[in-house]
C-alpha cells in the first residue's frame, strides 16, 4: 500500500494555494504550524517562513497582515534568534548572503543559480530551507 502523506507537505501545498490566491489571513493561518518545526536555533519550518515573507517583502507585495501574524506566532513558538530573523524577513531585511539570493532570484540576474547554490550550501538544511521559501513566494 502507499504510504500515508506527509502533513507538512499538505501544509505546504496549502499554504501555496493561499498565497498564490493572495488570501493572507488564510496563509497566515496555514503557516502557522511551520512556526517552530523542527531543531536547532532556526527550525526548517522558520528558515521556509523566513525565505518566503523577504521574497515577498523585498518584491513589493502587500503582506502586512501576513507578515504581523507570522511575528506573532514566532514569538510565541521559536526561538529567540529565529523570531527575530522572520521580523528582519518581514521588513525585507536579512543578511547579505540572503539579500543577494532574493534579489537575485527576483530579478533573474544571471548569476540567480549562482546565489541559489550558495544559499542552498548555508547550515545543515537552513540555507535550503530559505530558498524552498523564496521559491514558494515566486510560485505565487
Amino acid at each position: 500500500s502507499a504510504p500515508p502523506p506527509d502533513p507538512a507537505l499538505s501544509i505546504l501545498l496549502r499554504l501555496r494555494e493561499s498565497i498564490r490566491n493572495r488570501q493572507w489571513a488564510q496563509a497566515a493561518e496555514r503557516a502557522a504550524p511551520l512556526i517552530g518545526l523542527g531543531r536547532g536555533l532556526t527550525p526548517s519550518g522558520d528558515d521556509l517562513i523566513l525565505g518566503l515573507l523577504l521574497l515577498l517583502n523585498r518584491r513589493g507585495d502587500f503582506v502586512e497582515p501576513f507578515n504581523r501574524q507570522m511575528i506573532e506566532h514566532a514569538r510565541r513558538r521559536t526561538t529567540a534568534l529565529s523570531a527575530n530573523l522572520i521580523e528582519c524577513a518581514a521588513r525585507g531585511e536579512a543578511d547579505e548572503r540572503l539579500l543577494a539570493a532574493a534579489d537575485c532570484l527576483l530579478t533573474g540576474q544571471p548569476d540567480a543559480p549562482t546565489a541559489a547554490r550558495t544559499l542552498a550550501s548555508w547550515g545543515a538544511s537552513s540555507g535550503a530551507d530559505t530558498l524552498a521559501g523564496m521559491a514558494m513566494a515566486l510560485s505565487g
